[in-house]
């Protein structure tokens, strides 16, 4: 897939983004090599939680993080994975234990706060087992 449509790809997960109520927005669009959308996702609250449910001391419990939404939401093998922001350590795992993503690509590498540590080691683990991991569209 040339750099134009991994470009689109990322704006349309931006774009997906905004639709989390979550202070922090992150947003996801699985794809297969042909450029055919197989599914997207943000981060949100599982779909047993309403709005009117989530409050400041549950939402960090219920949230699903985006690319588990988005993988939830696709179908097909050999995808990839477009994502806002780097994944942590949990979504890594769940990306590999899908066995359908080939690449994971994202706009920046980048590490802060108090994800940095969990991103690092994600990176890692998507590598290690085979996953090409894409900075830049």
């Amino acid at each position: 897939m040339d750099n134009k449509w991994r470009l689109r790809f990322i704006a349309l997960a931006q774009h997906i983004a905004t639709w989390s109520k979550q202070e922090v927005k992150v947003g996801a669009v699985v794809t297969n090599s042909h450029r055919q959308l197989k599914g997207v996702g943000y981060n949100g609250p599982a779909e047993s939680f309403n709005d009117a449910e989530l409050t400041a001391e549950n939402s960090t419990f219920v949230t699903v993080h985006a690319e588990v939404n988005a993988l939830q939401n696709s179908v097909g093998d050999g995808l990839i994975l477009f994502v806002t922001s780097q994944p942590c350590l949990s979504c890594a795992a769940a990306i590999v234990a899908s066995q359908r993503v080939v690449e994971v690509v994202m706009p920046t590498v980048g590490n802060s706060g108090r994800w940095s540590e969990s991103q690092k080691q994600a990176i890692k683990h998507l590598e290690k087992k085979g996953i090409r991991v894409t900075y830049g569209g």
